[in-house]
């Protein structure tokens, strides 16, 4: 099994469109909603009302999935008529592992859980790591140097913390994460059946 993926795409919406671009956005969470893999999808809008600038946030089971949905006649005819929404070409960035969970937090911040949150799904998801490996490690290479045995030990421990513990974790917090005191909440949030 794949991982999740999480996918930031900007749009620089046409002028004047805006309230078209928002109302054709809204019908690809709908679009979305019984596709496999679909994990919901969020606008949020410019903060500075002078700015066209949009980013949305996708989220899928897998990358496969996604390519599969990107590929299907519902959603290119979405695009088509997205196209005629905005005056660039879209900005996508893909995020997984670790990434996933930093870039959401730091380019979409309004909707990132407090820092006392995030803090405690961070030490929740080292310190079991930090209990484990160094130990194992440390009987594992007796006969390496000591710099080799670190540098191999933390590059375990950021693997295991990228892509095992911190998915695990968050998924596992999820309902406290989004329980209410988050900063600021995007203006669209739309779940899909998974």
């Amino acid at each position: 099994m794949t991982d999740p993926i999480a996918i930031l795409i900007s749009h620089r919406v046409a002028a004047g469109r805006k309230a078209d671009y928002v109302a054709h956005h809204d019908k690809l969470a709908e679009l979305g909603k019984g596709v496999d893999g679909y994990g919901g999808v969020a606008l949020f809008p410019p903060e500075d009302p002078n700015s066209r600038e949009y980013t949305v946030l996708v989220h899928f089971g897998s990358l496969e999935l996604l390519h599969a949905f990107w590929r299907s006649d519902e959603f290119i005819a979405w695009k088509k008529r997205l196209d005629q929404l905005v005056d660039a070409p879209a900005a996508v960035r893909y995020a997984s592992g670790l990434e996933r969970w930093v870039a959401a937090a730091r380019h979409l911040q309004a909707s990132a859980p407090p820092t006392y949150k995030m803090a405690v799904v961070v030490f929740c998801s080292i310190l079991p790591l930090i209990l484990v490996v160094p130990p194992l490690a440390a009987t594992l290479l007796s006969g390496v140097h000591w710099l080799i045995a670190r540098i191999l030990t933390t590059a375990v421990i950021v693997l295991a913390m990228s892509y095992g513990a911190m998915p695990l974790i968050t998924r596992l917090f999820d309902p406290w994460l989004k329980r209410g005191d988050s900063v600021r909440r995007p203006r669209r949030s739309r779940e899909g059946v998974s």
